[in-house]
């Protein structure tokens, strides 16, 4: 009889505390976030490539330069979500060895040339295709 009130007592317990979520830690959302942003930047080449590579071969429309430009606004706000996440994974105690926080800094720097890079690629394709539209003979 109390053997098995415990027993289920423990299992109640067990599955009460199974309820409570854990604390996600700023390291692991860091790479989530990474994975994430890095994810955005290959959609947004894949929009810019299919505009470049595509039969029709139209200049941007107003639509698609908007679009365009609230990809990189919501893409410099997740860099900036990740820098915060690098600094204070700073004050987070090491559980699996030191992490490298250096590293990880070069790779959110390089994210974050490579979306200034591929905006200036939109920006400068648009700016040509203007040109061409005006000049007759080039």
């Amino acid at each position: 009889g109390m053997r098995m009130l415990l027993v289920i007592i423990g299992i109640v317990a067990a599955i009460f505390i199974m309820m409570i979520p854990t604390q996600v830690t700023g390291r692991v959302e860091l790479r989530k976030r990474l994975a994430q942003t890095l994810r955005d930047i290959g959609r947004m080449f894949g929009f810019i490539s299919r505009q470049f590579l595509g039969a029709d071969q139209q200049a941007y429309n107003d639509e698609q330069i908007k679009h365009i430009r609230k990809l990189v606004l919501d893409l410099q706000r997740q860099i900036s979500d990740e820098r915060t996440f690098l600094m204070m994974s700073r004050f987070e105690p090491p559980l699996r060895g030191k992490f490298p926080t250096a590293s990880y800094g070069i790779v959110v720097e390089k994210v974050s040339t490579m979306v200034f890079l591929i905006y200036s690629m939109v920006n400068i394709a648009s700016k040509k295709r203007d040109i061409q539209s005006l000049t007759p003979y080039v």
